[in-house]
């Protein structure tokens, strides 16, 4: 019996003995492991955690050091259920909410990221790095969204894209760029109104963004809202009075409301600010002609055409001039050199709406109008809804005196247009334009024209017709009988 009792203490005291040393080698195995950490030996680092768990499961902090050797050593997927685990053991271990959120955040797992963070609030975390963690997991998230949006618009995913920059917003409503990104996805789309909404609202949250007020004016200069575009513009150059391109935009905001003389100082400081750039050397030619300052115009035309002899449409802008001056010759050689262009632009893309505008304004300049209508009613059946495409064929069915097609044609182009003022002055002299082709009809006589075979043709009115032969008065010498057989043709009903 004594023996027994002996044996019973020495297994207790055992037991004693290895709870003890297993409370020891515990910490023993974690202050280890966190030297080897601090070392950079993540391989024993994380043998001597796991080692430091195996004698204490709970050992929040072992876990939560080993999730950290797991994460540097490039196993996520440990370091993840070893985060978890350590919150599991110790809720109140916040620095486990932060590194797991970071973990999350590095594979671009945001919500899970900030839901983590909000549990740390939830369960009563006040210290400042958690919520700088999760202000800034929220940053980070937004500009990932805006990076997935721009990605999204590439690949035409425009829902998608739309939902991305509206969650981009959401998180961080504070961060004004986010709302510009949205308000240029709308410009994109054309869907003006509500790029204007989103723009302003940039303008309010940051009142000296030059983008916003720049795009905003974009948007009014294209919607026809001239007046406002020019505000915007100067409220812009208020902002940068040093940016050119602010110049040349508000200039033809001037130009489109026939302020020429106001729009012309700006232009010439936009040109002599980047005196390379064709486009604002092109706009000012356009508004010297506009202006009727012809020699002007033919001058800067001529530089673009020296700088860039393909430069869209500007031989037909130079034919123009020289047209209106008198020169056909001159004319018809720039007209003739725009066909040429837009021959080789239409060679690279055969669908190119804007040359098949250009190159059929060219042919009608030099009266060949019937291909010139060819190329339009084919970029028409391209896109119904080119403007431009309308006052060409209008100004080609005048070329025809086909006065009621053009007015049209006009009409068409009004009904797409958001500015349809200067619409409407065409309209109205090409009204006047057909009654006065109209009146000079009427003071003619109508006649008809017999067409012989020989090459001759006989003047007069018709009198009678038969199967054999037609009887035509000629005036004062009586009339004359035609068979059939010596007649091309006859032209019943002509102006004389």
């Amino acid at each position: 019996m004594r023996k027994l009792i002996d044996w019973l203490v020495i297994a207790i005291l055992l037991i004693l003995l290895i709870f003890l040393l297993k409370e020891k080698l515990g910490p023993a195995f974690y202050n280890k492991g966190l030297r080897y950490y601090s070392g950079g030996d993540n391989q024993k680092a994380i043998g001597c955690f796991k080692k430091a768990i195996s004698f204490k499961p709970a050992y929040a902090y072992a876990h939560y050091w080993l999730a950290c050797a797991y994460f540097d050593a490039g196993s996520q997927e440990n370091a993840e259920f070893e985060f978890l685990q350590s919150i599991k053991y110790d809720s109140q271990l916040f620095w486990s909410y932060k590194s797991l959120a970071n973990l999350y955040a590095s594979s671009s797992r945001y919500p899970q990221a900030i839901e983590v963070l909000e549990s740390a609030r939830e369960r009563g975390a006040r210290d400042p790095e958690i919520i700088d963690a999760l202000d800034g997991i929220n940053f980070e998230y937004a500009i990932w969204c805006l990076n997935e949006a721009n990605d999204a618009v590439l690949k035409q995913e425009m829902k998608r894209a739309e939902d991305l920059f509206k969650l981009a917003i959401e998180l961080r409503p504070d961060f004004y760029l986010s709302y510009y990104a949205l308000g240029y996805f709308y410009y994109g789309l054309k869907d003006y109104s509500a790029a204007e909404k989103t723009l302003k609202t940039v303008i309010h949250k940051d009142p000296y963004f030059l983008g916003a007020y720049k795009l905003l004016g974009s948007i009014f200069f294209e919607s026809g809202r001239f007046e406002e575009a020019i505000y915007l513009y100067k409220q812009a150059l208020s902002l940068n009075i040093g940016e050119s391109g602010l110049y040349n935009d508000l200039g033809l905001a001037l130009m489109n409301i026939e302020r020429y003389e106001d729009a012309i100082p700006y232009l010439e400081y936009a040109l002599r600010s980047d005196p390379e750039n064709i486009d604002k050397l092109y706009s000012l030619a356009s508004v010297y002609r506009d202006s009727a300052r012809h020699k002007k115009a033919i001058t800067g035309y001529q530089e673009v055409i020296r700088l860039r002899p393909d430069y869209p449409n500007v031989h037909n802008d130079l034919a123009d001039i020289y047209l209106s001056m008198g020169e056909k010759d001159k004319a018809y050689d720039e007209y003739r050199k725009e066909i040429i262009n837009c021959q080789k632009r239409l060679k690279e893309d055969i669908n190119d709406i804007s040359a098949m505008n250009d190159i059929a304004y060219a042919y009608c300049g030099i009266n060949e109008c019937q291909q010139a209508l060819s190329f339009i009613d084919r970029l028409l059946g391209l896109a119904p809804d080119y403007q431009p495409a309308y006052f060409t064929r209008a100004k080609i069915l005048k070329e025809q005196e086909k006065m009621e097609e053009a007015l049209r044609s006009l009409e068409r182009a009004k009904l797409l247009s958001s500015h349809p003022l200067y619409i409407e002055r065409l309209i109205a002299d090409t009204k006047k334009e057909a009654e006065s082709s109209l009146a000079k009809k009427c003071k003619l006589k109508l006649i008809d024209i017999v067409y012989l075979k020989n090459g001759r043709n006989l003047r007069g009115k018709l009198r009678s017709e038969s199967q054999e032969k037609v009887v035509l008065d000629v005036g004062p010498i009586g009339s004359v009988t035609v068979y059939r057989n010596d007649i091309q043709h006859i032209d019943r009903g002509a102006y004389d």
